[in-house]
């Protein structure tokens, strides 16, 4: 048995995962597990599809088994992002293989980086660079530039997968993981591309596509005009299932904002230099989530910052819980393949469970963490064009492939 994982969103699954997932397993992998972001993801929204509905469709296209990523971590920085996700796959015990998608061919080039980020010359640079009040990408590249003779480093630094995959290896390094990273390079379409090539367009594409393309369409109409993108398996899966609408989650939370008083974002992640004060000005200000992120932004805090700082406002995401390490295993799905790796890990450092209510039971912090996710759950709901009650994330069974 060979096992790798891979941190996902498939926000939706499409093409390029299942191409990816191929890839994988051409390189001789048996079981893979997805460690899958929850109903809100990194960049600061609601998922298109609910989590389970997107579980289901990653098992149906090559997927064994699908853990979750607790959510203080799943809408965090690329480096907390990095924390939660390694830390749980390291936990498992099971796992031989990183795979992760990047657009650097060499792996060797992001291993190299990785350990740069490690030494006190990298700190060092990095603090110089941030007190002139740049962004912290933007400070981490140029101190990556003064340290390093391979002058294509600010090009591999500037690419989305390039920068996780650098998360990923340094945390693997810092956990002491026998895990191995595996890079697979992205073909034809990057991240943040909206366009298409052949079969294969970006996630962010694809959710314009629902989104913004057609509005006002059934949903079987809408699914259609995105089928060459997506997997049948997949497809028959999303055309029954309610999507989160970007129209109905934004005036919730322009509401759920302009309930809080100042001193409540200053407990927020990512808040430093008094941006609290300028977020809550934005938001008595703003009429509209994107007018709330412009008027916040500023040189050294980026609309994607602002726009994390927001969900984690809605969320009730508190500063110190992205410090915590994840506190258990939840697993949403699994197949035949996923069962014999549930098997394999009864012995993980961390507890496994597909019940909610029973690892909320494990510790103080199981509790907490518990107890938020089946929050986010039911505000989602609230986002979804098939709203339902409150308590779900307690109730709903994991997705079982036979």
């Amino acid at each position: 048995m060979k096992t790798a994982a891979i941190i996902a969103e498939y926000n939706p699954f499409h093409n390029g995962h299942a191409w990816q997932i191929q890839q994988i397993r051409n390189s001789g992998v048996t079981h893979i597990v997805s460690i899958m972001s929850p109903n809100f993801v990194q960049r600061g929204e609601p998922a298109l599809f609910e989590k389970h509905v997107r579980a289901q469709a990653a098992l149906k296209n090559g997927v064994d088994l699908v853990v979750e990523l607790p959510v203080p971590y799943a809408i965090s920085t690329a480096e907390r992002f990095a924390f939660g996700s390694v830390y749980i796959a390291n936990a498992m015990g099971c796992i031989d293989i990183l795979a992760f998608g990047c657009e650097e061919e060499n792996i060797q080039q992001l291993i190299m980086i990785s350990n740069l980020l490690d030494t006190q010359q990298f700190s060092h640079k990095l603090k110089n660079h941030l007190d002139q009040g740049i962004t912290f990408a933007k400070a981490r590249q140029l101190a990556l530039m003064e340290i390093c003779s391979d002058t294509n480093i600010s090009n591999i630094i500037s690419k989305p997968n390039n920068i996780l995959g650098i998360e990923y290896i340094k945390w693997l390094n810092r956990l002491n993981s026998d895990i191995k990273p595996k890079g697979v390079q992205r073909k034809a379409i990057g991240h943040n591309d909206m366009f298409s090539a052949g079969s294969f367009a970006s996630a962010g594409m694809i959710r314009k596509k629902i989104w913004h393309d057609t509005l006002n369409q059934q949903l079987s109409k809408r699914i259609e005009n995105i089928s060459e993108y997506i997997p049948q398996n997949a497809i028959s899966i999303y055309e029954n299932e309610g999507i989160a609408w970007y129209n109905q989650w934004e005036k919730g939370m322009l509401s759920l904002l302009r309930w809080h008083t100042e001193d409540y974002f200053s407990g927020l992640p990512d808040i430093s230099e008094g941006i609290e004060k300028r977020v809550y000005k934005a938001i008595r200000q703003g009429t509209s989530l994107e007018e709330i992120i412009c008027i916040a932004k500023t040189k050294r805090y980026t609309m994607s910052r602002i726009r994390r700082i927001i969900m984690c406002a809605v969320l009730g995401i508190e500063k110190n819980l992205c410090q915590h390490i994840p506190p258990y295993i939840r697993v949403l799905g699994f197949n035949n393949n996923g069962k014999q790796l549930l098997n394999n890990i009864k012995n993980a450092s961390l507890p496994v469970d597909t019940s909610l209510a029973k690892l909320s039971k494990k510790s103080e912090n199981a509790q907490i963490f518990a107890s938020l996710e089946a929050k986010t759950t039911d505000l989602y709901w609230t986002f979804n064009e098939q709203c339902k009650p409150c308590g779900t994330d307690f109730t709903i069974p994991p997705c079982i492939i036979k």
